[in-house]
């Protein structure tokens, strides 16, 4: 499989840009007991984010 430098940049800043965003959802101290939002959707966005980092990172070297 042939990747290119270009590939790799992209897949990279996704992964970045989705651990950016989970750290953004991230709830404050005492959120779930002050408004009752128990929502766990930035788990989701940390776990896709460190894999498409590490998948970015690989990219890069696989020629």
């Amino acid at each position: 499989m042939k990747t290119t430098f270009w590939t790799a940049l992209i897949v990279l800043l996704v992964g970045l840009w989705d651990i950016q965003l989970a750290v953004k959802r991230w709830p404050k101290k005492n959120q779930e007991s002050q408004d009752g939002s128990a929502t766990r959707g930035y788990i989701a966005f940390l776990i896709l984010g460190i894999i498409f980092v590490i998948t970015g990172v690989v990219l890069f070297f696989v020629k």
